[in-house]
This record gives structure tokens, C-alpha cells and sequence, in this order.
């Protein structure tokens, strides 16, 4: 039978029960413990480490203290990664640096610390527009892992690793079977193409015969995916963001989430580890790489175990992208960017655009393209707020005309997209509704 086991500012606590979540996903990880209330005094950014079996698990530092009746004490924090959000990036420029040191040099003075970090390439960066202005660290690091297509895993007690591909094969080691060790499929398993395209194209700063860019994959014409990132302020970068993202482009992806029952000691799998799924009421008995691990566990009902798997060769903006874009997720940017569409009116701030209420919004996150139907000359305009800049470009025989409205370079919603039957990207538009105050037929991007 499973243990858990929690200390705090390293004094052990019975614990009555918690739940965390492992991710991929570079963002602030939630924990949430209870234990029984006996008098002892807790202080806010306390270390909490949670323990399974008698092995570490998950390592945070305590954001909120709530008392619960007479005898429960509820913690809720942020798993270690949290330490890089209050500081900003340790340069604002970075000018053909290698990855794997800028990585490093983000780490400095937090509660992480360097495991296994591979250089991979020097890149040129710009985390923010000006001085005062500099990207916190956590986002520099999820824009370094979007460019090298390098995976970062943080071990349990907050050492890091950046490398190609992170984890291990353990698919002849852990095995969850239908009738056996796996319960039920959380999300549907999923066989889809939707995101397969044949060309990428990462547009990084400037504009007109000076813009920055990079292009993977065919020729002009075919399915194609442009991704815009303003900080990205070199052909070099561009281009080794787009090499990185296609591979998994072009190929049939599959994921799903399972919950299984969890025999297996302590920790004895992780995000990023291969496993073996069997579920022959549906025809699979793969070997699938972890995304993510949720657990909860009451020390009366005991012990659930949500395992997010998928085939993807590298978990990193591709699975953001290609797995996560093609459920509930774009539904959700959706929603979001009608309600800032709404909340902002852009159509009272005179640049002859109207959002209409979001008629015409698909989806947005950081300036992504994350369109689920991909056809020949799909691209993306992010319409947020602010200062205003139009411009025209021509990317291998693509016209492109853009007006952004920049926030501190996130390309957060209200974006849309147009698919258009000509790769010179110009088509009519006459209604309204389609999301500009525009009738002029010849109305081109």
C-alpha cells in the first residue's frame, strides 16, 4: 500500500491529504496539503516537500496558510520553478550565446539549481523592449526551450536539466493495462492529423525588408504554420526555432490522459519517461512519453493517479501546440479572446478595425498560430492593445501585412485567423462580420 509522508521547513507532519501535479509545462505548478492543526506556526515561502513511499516527489515553497475548522491546517504553493518568476532576465540582450548558459544564468540566486546542461547552439535573444521592461526568468526559459526545441526537466529537488530529450525508457519496467493496472482514459485516447503541415515559418522582430525570419519544411503552397515571435531578432534564431518545431508537424500524433492504479515504489516514473499503455478494447499497446502526473491522495480513500501521455519525440512548444490546441484548449482561447475583444473594444480605437465581438476570433497564446484546421496560406494577425505598428513584407512569395498592438511582447488575445485559397495571402472581404469594418474586395494581407 502506498505512504505519503509531507515536511515542512523540514520537520515531518502526519498529513491527512495533497495533491500536485508534474509537468512538462513551464509554469507555476500548484500543491495542495492539509494537515491536522495542533498549534505549530508555519511561515509563508516555507519549503514543502511531499514524499511518496519515502521518496521525494514534489518540493514547493508555501504561498497561503487557511485554517479549516478546529483541526485542519490547509498549504497551497508553487513548486520551485515559482523562484524564477520574481526576477527578471539576468541580460536583456543576448547576442550568439549558447542556450544551455543562458539557461544556467537564469538560475542563478533561485531555489534551482544546474543538473545536466547541454550548450546546444548560440542564439541571439531579446527578453523585452527596454531595460526596465526585461522578461521575468521563467519566460525567458520557455522562450529558450521554443527556440533550441531542447527539453528542461526539474527533477524533484529543483535541479535542472536541459537537454535534447529528457527522461528514460522505462516502457519494459512500467506498464498499465486495461482490466489490470489502467482504470479508465481522463481525455479519449486520440489518433490526429489536424495539425500536420508541410512548412513553418517563425516571424521574429522587425518589419518590411528588415523583419527577422525563418522557414522549415516546402515550397511555397503547401499546408504551412506561421508562429510570430517579436524577440527573436535574428535570421539564425528564426530559423532554429522553425527547424525544431516541424519534424512533429508532419506526423500523426496520438495522446490522451489515463487514470491508472499507481503499484509502482515511490518514484518510479516521471514527466518526460516512456511507458508501455495496453488497452486492447481499443486496439493500443504502445510505448507513450509522459507529459504530465497528477496525483491526489486522502489518507482515508487513498491514492488517484492521472497520467497525460502522447507520442511526440519532444515535449516542449510542439505539444502546446499539437496536442493541447486540438481539445478543450482552443475552445478556452477562444473564449478568452472574445471576452477581451469585448472588454477592450477595439473597435473604438480607430484604426479601422472592429472586432465584432470576436466573430472572427479562432484562438491565441503568444502570438501562435493555433488553428486546428491547417490549409495552404493559413496565417495569423494578433490585434491586443496599445501601439499600433503596420507593416508589409514579402516571406518567400507570401505578402504579408500585419498591424500589432504590442504588450510588453505577449501576443496575448484577440487574434484571428484567415484561411485563403492564394499564397499571395489576398482575398475579398465584404461583410462586416467577418471581423473588420472593411468592403473593399481588394483588400489584401
Amino acid at each position: 500500500m502506498v505512504t505519503y509522508s509531507v515536511k515542512i521547513a523540514g520537520t515531518e507532519y502526519p498529513l491527512l491529504n495533497v495533491h500536485y501535479i508534474r509537468s512538462y509545462k513551464l509554469e507555476l505548478q500548484a500543491f495542495t496539503v492539509e494537515i491536522p492543526y495542533t498549534g505549530e506556526s508555519f511561515s509563508i515561502d516555507d519549503f514543502c516537500e511531499i514524499f511518496r513511499d519515502n521518496q521525494l516527489v514534489f518540493k514547493g515553497r508555501i504561498k497561503s496558510i487557511r485554517k479549516r475548522g478546529n483541526n485542519r491546517l490547509e498549504l497551497k504553493g508553487y513548486a520551485l520553478l515559482h523562484s524564477l518568476k520574481p526576477k527578471k532576465a539576468v541580460n536583456r540582450v543576448e547576442s550568439n550565446v549558447y542556450a544551455g548558459i543562458q539557461v544556467s544564468n537564469q538560475l542563478a540566486g533561485t531555489d534551482l539549481s544546474a543538473g545536466t546542461i547541454q550548450n546546444g547552439d548560440q542564439i541571439t535573444m531579446e527578453y523585452g523592449s527596454e531595460e526596465n521592461a526585461k522578461f521575468d526568468r521563467l519566460k525567458v526559459l520557455q522562450e529558450i526551450v521554443f527556440v533550441m526545441g531542447y527539453e528542461l526537466y526539474v527533477h524533484p529537488d529543483g535541479k535542472v536539466d536541459f537537454k535534447q530529450q529528457c527522461g528514460t525508457d522505462r516502457s519494459s519496467e512500467v506498464v498499465f493495462k486495461r482490466g489490470e493496472l489502467l482504470d479508465d482514459w481522463v481525455d479519449s485516447h486520440t489518433t490526429s492529423v489536424n495539425h500536420k503541415v508541410e512548412r513553418i515559418i517563425v516571424i521574429g522582430m522587425g518589419q518590411g525588408i528588415y523583419m527577422k525570419y525563418g522557414i522549415a519544411g516546402g515550397e511555397v503552397g503547401v499546408p504551412e504554420k506561421t508562429i510570430n515571435r517579436k524577440n527573436l531578432i535574428d535570421d539564425n534564431t528564426c530559423q532554429k526555432a522553425a527547424n525544431g518545431l516541424l519534424a512533429d508537424f508532419q506526423n500523426t500524433v496520438e495522446y490522451g490522459a489515463t487514470r491508472v492504479i499507481d503499484t509502482y515504489e515511490g518514484h518510479a516514473y516521471d514527466v518526460y519517461d516512456t511507458i508501455k499503455i495496453v488497452d486492447t478494447t481499443i486496439g493500443v499497446e504502445e510505448n507513450y512519453r509522459i507529459m504530465e502526473i497528477e496525483r491526489s491522495f486522502d489518507a482515508n480513500a487513498g491514492e488517484e493517479t492521472i497520467i497525460r501521455i502522447c507520442n511526440l519525440t519532444k515535449i516542449t512548444s510542439n505539444a502546446e501546440f499539437l496536442v493541447e490546441t486540438g481539445e478543450g484548449f482552443v475552445n478556452d482561447l477562444k473564449r478568452r479572446g472574445e471576452e477581451f475583444a469585448q472588454n477592450t473594444q477595439l473597435s473604438t480605437i480607430g484604426t479601422g478595425i472592429g472586432a465584432q465581438s470576436g466573430k472572427d476570433i479562432d484562438s491565441a497564446v503568444d502570438g501562435a498560430d493555433a488553428d486546428s484546421n491547417v490549409d495552404s496560406g493559413v496565417h495569423q494577425h494578433n490585434i491586443s492593445l496599445e501601439q499600433e505598428t503596420r507593416y508589409t513584407s514579402e516571406v518567400e512569395g507570401h505578402r504579408h501585412t500585419y498591424v500589432d498592438y504590442y504588450v510588453d511582447y505577449l501576443f496575448m488575445s484577440g487574434a484571428h485567423t484567415h484561411a485563403v485559397n492564394s499564397p499571395t495571402h489576398g482575398h475579398g472581404v465584404s461583410s462586416p462580420y467577418h471581423g473588420h469594418n472593411i468592403t473593399d474586395p481588394k483588400h489584401t494581407h
